[in-house]
């Protein structure tokens, strides 16, 4: 039986076609309201050519573009929109290159619709079958490592997007300000809505779940959705974010333009540069080569939209002795050497007897090994494969511990 009319528009009937077959993905999508938009929309927030998209809070979409797709094309988008959703990419972005990120995202939502056989995807769309299962971010790594121009093929290729929320509201132009805290101010502001629209969907994907487990109706997307969303976890990449975010004083020398348009003359924001990092990388074995490249990624990210790299950046490889030091410019690269048993205290005392006064010390590793000795004058950040986290406490019983959910050991 139709529950739509023969004169609606091909978004309401996939809508509802999305509820009566797949009816975890059709309550939820009743949660975003749909916005019709042309093609200077998508071109606006960086994806020009898109037929659709969300943040979060709306589906956005091109009604000429859509409505030249097959009913099961149509279908499968509106879908995606929900799986993108539930994992939360809106809020994930951080300062990821977007396109390749919403690549990631296109890519991991396609490989769940193809699991379930939900519609029939667009022959623009990215799917990769060895990149099933993966995350965003592992995805996003394995798209940074392929030759430029199939990146670029890649990144042009897929008829969604996913933008932060509030996406067509009226923002100033990007970089307004030239270091007045424009871009810092806006970035938290999204943060806080991309925090709040999560919480939201959180609420709203336990509602679906009891519902279609109280009506017999499950499936592999829905449980996948909801184990992901019950973690009970702090994302590592924004505790890194924080923890190298560049502090600094406020100064009168440049107002803030943020707020001279209101008639307020404000300081703004001189930052300063980030010191000496020490990165520790546990090299007997227990630390993958995924993981490695993954955290080498995030933190290449995050130091690329400061605005100086750090005064010095060292790495030291070391199993149950140092096995290597280098000093690094311009990128963090991570290679292992080593590949012995596991012991701590020879790299605290290499950076004691070499006077290295890190800023921060990041140390990658499995935590199996002897307890160093007494706590630091300095940050020290154990930075562990999630299967590893119980470890903390019994060896290392100190330093704040920083999780890295979905890469395990040896990678």
């Amino acid at each position: 039986m139709k529950l739509y009319s023969s004169n609606a528009n091909a978004m309401t009937v996939a809508k509802t076609r999305l509820l009566q077959a797949y009816p975890w993905y059709g309550v939820l999508i009743q949660r975003l309201n749909t916005v019709e938009v042309g093609e200077e929309f998508f071109e606006k927030n960086g994806f020009a050519g898109s037929v659709i998209g969300t943040d979060g809070v709306k589906v956005f979409y091109d009604k000429p573009k859509f409505e030249a797709l097959k009913p099961n094309e149509q279908l499968h988008l509106v879908a995606q929109q929900v799986v993108r959703c539930t994992l939360s990419h809106y809020s994930r972005l951080g300062t990821k290159e977007k396109r390749r990120w919403n690549t990631a995202g296109v890519i991991v939502a396609n490989g769940m619709l193809d699991e379930e056989k939900i519609g029939s995807r667009p022959q623009d769309e990215p799917f990769v079958q060895e990149m099933k299962g993966l995350s965003a971010e592992q995805v996003y790594m394995k798209l940074k490592e392929m030759p430029q121009e199939e990146q670029e093929q890649m990144a042009g290729s897929g008829m969604s997007c996913v933008m932060p929320p509030g996406a067509d509201k009226e923002k100033g132009k990007p970089g307004e300000g030239d270091g007045d805290g424009d871009t810092e101010s806006d970035w938290r502001d999204a943060q806080q809505s991309a925090q709040e629209t999560e919480l939201n969907w959180k609420v709203a994907m336990e509602q679906a779940a009891l519902q279609m487990k109280k009506r017999g109706l499950t499936s592999s997307g829905m449980d996948l959705s909801v184990k992901e969303m019950r973690k009970s976890k702090s994302d590592w990449r924004d505790r890194l974010r924080q923890l190298l975010t560049i502090k600094g004083d406020s100064t009168w020398a440049r107002p803030n333009k943020r707020f001279i348009g209101r008639g307020m003359y404000l300081p703004s924001i001189k930052k300063s540069r980030l010191g000496h990092l020490v990165f520790a990388i546990d090299t007997s074995g227990s630390i993958g080569s995924e993981m490695l490249s993954l955290f080498a990624g995030e933190i290449n990210e995050i130091l690329n939209a400061c605005d100086e790299w750090p005064e010095k950046v060292s790495v030291i490889w070391a199993d149950c002795e140092v096995k290597g030091v280098e000093e690094q410019e311009g990128v963090l690269s991570l290679t292992p050497k080593g590949g012995g048993g596991t012991a701590f205290q020879p790299t605290f005392d290499y950076v004691k007897e070499n006077d290295m006064e890190p800023q921060i010390l990041f140390y990658l590793t499995d935590l199996c090994g002897d307890s160093p000795r007494d706590p630091k004058d300095y940050p020290v950040i154990w930075v562990v494969p999630e299967e590893y986290k119980g470890m903390y406490g019994q060896g290392v019983k100190w330093g704040e511990l920083v999780v890295v959910e979905g890469v395990g050991a040896n990678g």
